[in-house]
């Protein structure tokens, strides 16, 4: 079964997905279209999601190895953050639906996991956004990170919370 694409939805997907691999990072994905496992036929946006202190959003995939090294510690660096309004999403950007819901039922996740509706394909998997609460992009980061490390929590903490000093201002 093919799907036919209309050229307004490619183009749209286009810039999306050039806007992702800009260095300049002030795109936004809040109307990113999202799926949840649990709740079939259930879509979200992105940007419903966010709480005020800002999330960040890992594109994964079950195949990728280093993806699935990251979980535990994303997971981890979520209860760090918890006290700060900063969420951890996780956003799958596997095309199988079902390779993801098994990967899921093998290795259950208590973060919000999504699989994204429109395919993403991020240059480097994984990759991360560091995103403020209006879904805008502070920061991208490229490839496998030590989530549970003090620095990448200090980081997180310093990207986000200066974007929250300078709105107030």
């Amino acid at each position: 079964m093919y799907n036919i694409l209309s050229p307004s939805i490619l183009l749209s997907l286009s810039l999306l997905l050039l806007a992702c691999n800009q260095k300049n990072k002030n795109h936004t994905l809040a109307e990113l279209s999202l799926e949840n496992v649990s709740m079939i036929n259930r879509q979200y946006q992105l940007g419903s999601l966010i709480p005020q202190g800002g999330a960040i959003v890992n594109l994964w995939a079950s195949w990728c190895l280093p993806c699935r090294e990251e979980l535990p510690q994303l997971t981890q660096l979520s209860h760090q953050l918890s006290t700060k309004q900063i969420a951890v999403i996780l956003i799958s950007v596997d095309e199988d639906r079902f390779l993801f819901e098994e990967f899921l039922k093998s290795y259950p996740q208590t973060l919000p996991t999504f699989r994204a509706v429109s395919m993403l394909t991020p240059e480097v998997l994984p990759t991360t956004y560091l995103v403020d609460n209006r879904g805008v992009v502070l920061e991208q980061i490229n490839g496998y990170q030590s989530w549970n490390s003090k620095i990448m929590s200090e980081h997180v903490i310093d990207v986000l919370g200066s974007k929250k000093e300078r709105l107030s201002q």
